[in-house]
């Protein structure tokens, strides 16, 4: 299915003439203005850990970001982050998925795996950085071998001390005593069970497989009590990779959406994002990518957010349509995660550059052009230095560099950053990045702020 892009609105400013009769300051100013609202930087990955998950938890208007050195939760309401991470470097706690409980804000399960890519669900009640052990790879249930990272956890609604647990090693777990013993509930023959999701009439979902190897056991087993009977419903849907992502209409149990791909999976035009109707008998490819990584909002079935290498697509109609929404994100990798909130009505993403967020609802103040004007140099021309004025109507990163008429970079001003609204400048002597002086000729400022850029020449003397 064809992707829907965001419209753009181009502006260009003339060329002024000024004394001497030499055509100046001469913004041309190139610049194109995304429909989606920008992405808000929230901040970096504490000491460098590697993102592992994204969720969020609406009961509580919680984001919670797992890594390999332990946890975050955000707290929407504050806007503070509680940080449970550690500085072990050597990936022993990684944190795989959540199971937030929603009577009680304090209780948190989470899905993980050591650095020997045991499995294990921890207790972190009272939101503690480490807590006790709940299930074992390395004390796993008789007559099984040890089990791989914890990948996806449930409970049942009706049956709270259920829970349910898949393993990047064979199968799903099942517990019916609140964690304090365990038992294979199913098993998947040489696959992985790779997402987990429990409905609100109790039936459960497994999405499964083997990650890098199309052929394998790939599908979707559902279980419609509990974990004691299962079926596969992955139906009519051509399975060329693990299905890495299943997501419940949880006000029709019928409504599935499932996701193929991964950032080692061989290219094929049967990874994307899938649906069914009709619980798993038929299935439409609602589009077709390598996707990294699915989330559907909360209580809007109709809403997703999908991740592939390089882009972050957007549809609010169930695939009928999708927007490219990256906007000025500057990196979205494999290793990228999404979720949508329903609590402020975001989507959020994170990744090696961060944690970011934009609003699902673009409002007039996001929609407004982040550049009010400038680049504009003083003096122009110059020897040996110059200054590049400019303003910002609104807060956004920003960027300015310094390049020749081919285009190629010769001074990076600005690396990046949010700056503030308002007017603001920056100088340049006349050198290049290594530190050698440029020589004389026209140069190109080029402005970036958000999705948008703004370009003026400057004349260098010697």
């Amino acid at each position: 299915m064809g992707v829907g892009h965001g419209k753009e609105v181009g502006m260009r400013r003339g060329l002024l003439p000024a004394a001497l009769g030499v055509w100046l300051v001469l913004p041309i100013a190139a610049s194109s203005l995304c429909r989606a609202a920008e992405w808000e930087y929230l901040g970096s990955i504490p000491n460098g850990a590697l993102v592992k998950s994204l969720d969020v938890d609406p009961a509580h208007g919680r984001v919670l970001l797992g890594t390999d050195r332990g946890y975050r939760i955000l707290e929407l309401g504050s806007g503070t982050w509680l940080e449970r991470q550690t500085t072990d470097v050597m990936g022993n706690y990684k944190v795989n998925c959540f199971l937030p409980n929603e009577t009680d804000s304090l209780a948190l399960l989470t899905g993980r795996g050591d650095a020997g890519w045991y499995g294990y669900i921890m207790d972190n009640s009272g939101l503690t950085t480490l807590g006790p052990i709940i299930l074992s790879g390395w004390d796993p249930p008789p007559g099984s071998g040890p089990f791989g990272d914890i990948l996806g956890l449930g409970r049942l609604p009706e049956e709270p001390a259920t829970l349910l647990a898949c393993t990047a090693s064979d199968g799903v777990l099942r517990s019916t005593d609140d964690g304090a013993t365990w038992d294979w509930a199913h098993i998947f023959l040489g696959a992985s069970g790779c997402d987990l999701d429990v409905t609100q009439d109790g039936e459960v979902l497994v999405g499964y497989g083997a990650p890098s190897y199309p052929y394998a056991n790939h599908g979707i087993a559902r279980s419609p009590d509990g974990g004691d009977t299962w079926e596969e419903i992955a139906g009519d849907m051509p399975c060329a990779a693990y299905i890495g992502d299943v997501e419940v209409d949880h006000a029709d149990p019928q409504h599935i959406y499932a996701r193929q791909g991964g950032i080692w999976e061989p290219a094929d035009p049967a990874l994307g994002v899938y649906e069914t109707l009709d619980g798993g008998q038929h299935w439409t490819q609602i589009l077709q990518a390598n996707c990294m990584d699915l989330s559907m909002h909360p209580y809007d079935a109709q809403i997703l957010v999908e991740i592939e290498n390089g882009t972050v697509r957007l549809t609010r109609d169930s695939g009928e349509s999708w927007e490219d929404i990256k906007g000025n994100l500057p990196a979205v990798g494999g290793a990228s995660r999404c979720a949508i909130s329903s609590t402020d009505e975001r989507i959020y993403i994170a990744g090696s550059t961060g944690v970011w967020a934009m609003s699902l609802h673009p409002t007039a103040v996001d929609m407004m052009p982040a550049i009010g004007s400038g680049p504009i140099a003083y003096p122009n021309p110059f020897n040996p230095k110059t200054t590049l004025a400019f303003s910002l109507s609104r807060s956004a990163n920003a960027t300015m560099e310094i390049l020749d008429v081919q285009g190629r970079l010769v001074r990076r001003l600005l690396e990046g950053g949010v700056r503030p609204v308002g007017a603001q400048s920056v100088s340049w002597d006349g050198k290049d990045d290594s530190g050698q002086m440029a020589s004389s000729g026209l140069y190109l400022a080029r402005l970036r702020a958000g999705s948008e850029s703004s370009t003026s020449k400057l004349l260098f003397l010697k």
